[in-house]
């Protein structure tokens, strides 16, 4: 059993004088700043013993590039003192590209999924084709695969807040709205009605 820690890079400059703060309704985070939202799932979920896999979609430009060697420096001060297995992998984005880049893109992160693999995933970063894609990879992989589990999934609206006070970005819990697209692959014609009168059940 992995846990895999699925995510895009950053892809803007970071201002060291005006990290993001991140904050939560969803989630109780770690009292320690991080400059990448998957990292407090990362601190709150990996454990001694835990064999991990960071996957990280990079696209090969300077800024990306430096802003996820931050990223897995970070990572690896959060796990240092617990005694795991752990490997980065990088899935290298291109800057150019037409519609069938991001067939491809599915096909990449499909195949680094395995049986009985945990995920945790952050969407928030990237273009959001790629966001798209990862989104159907992972619908893909969690139903022709055998016991994986798509433990989370989050979004961090990353520019909100006042940018002269510092920059306050919510991460948000999307699990849910994949577990919606698993009610929607399932449907078959003619169910719609009574599938609307579920959702009205499952949605306040």
């Amino acid at each position: 059993m992995r846990k895999v820690f699925l995510s895009a890079s950053l892809i803007s400059k970071m201002d060291p004088e005006k990290p993001t703060k991140y904050i939560s309704d969803d989630f109780e985070l770690s009292p320690n700043n991080y400059q990448f939202p998957l990292s407090y799932l990362i601190d709150e979920n990996v454990e001694e013993g835990d064999k991990v896999v960071i996957i990280t979609a990079v696209t090969q430009t300077e800024t990306p590039m430096q802003n996820y060697e931050a990223y897995k420096q970070e990572v690896l001060n959060i796990v240092k003192d617990k005694k795991i297995d752990i490997e980065f992998v990088e899935i290298k984005q291109t800057i150019e590209f037409d519609s069938l880049t991001f067939n491809q893109f599915f096909k990449e992160v499909a195949n680094l999924i395995q049986d009985n693999d945990i995920i945790f995933t952050d969407i928030t970063f990237g273009m959001k084709c790629y966001s798209i894609s990862m989104f159907i990879a992972l619908a893909y992989a969690t139903k022709a695969g055998q016991n994986i589990d798509l433990d989370t999934i989050i979004y961090a609206q990353k520019y909100s807040g006042n940018r002269e006070e510092g920059i306050t970005s919510k991460i948000y819990d999307l699990t849910g709205l994949f577990s919606l697209n698993t009610l929607a692959s399932n449907a078959r014609t003619g169910q719609k009605k009574d599938l609307d009168n579920l959702l009205d059940f499952i949605i306040d």
